[in-house]
Order: C-alpha cells, then sequence, then structure tokens
C-alpha cells in the first residue's frame, strides 16, 4: 500500500512548481513560487494527515 504523499517538485517544461499526491495521476496544483507551492501543500498535507516532500528546483 502506498502512503499518502504530497511532493513539490519543479517542472521545467511548465516552468512552475506542482504539487503532486502520490495516490494520484494527476497533478493537484501548479504555482509560480515555491512558496505558494509549499504554502498549498502544506494545507493539503495537513488536511490529509500526509507526509510532505519538498525537492529542489534540480529534483534532489
Amino acid at each position: 500500500m502506498v502512503k499518502n504523499e504530497y511532493h513539490v517538485t519543479y517542472d521545467r517544461n511548465r516552468r512552475m512548481w506542482k504539487i503532486k499526491n502520490t495516490e494520484n495521476a494527476k497533478v493537484s496544483r501548479y504555482s509560480d513560487t515555491k512558496k505558494e507551492a509549499v504554502d498549498i501543500a502544506t494545507k493539503f498535507s495537513k488536511n490529509n494527515n500526509s507526509e510532505l516532500f519538498i525537492h529542489k528546483k534540480d529534483g534532489s
């Protein structure tokens, strides 16, 4: 069983930050800034009792 996790990563094609849930194939949300994406993902993860992983622009 896969844990419910959110990941904030950079999408080089769109040049935007994305929030993705591991339980869903689609991206949950796109954001222009990393700060905004982290704020949104923090709310998502708290509301869903999930873990949050924030990645650097290079993917690490």
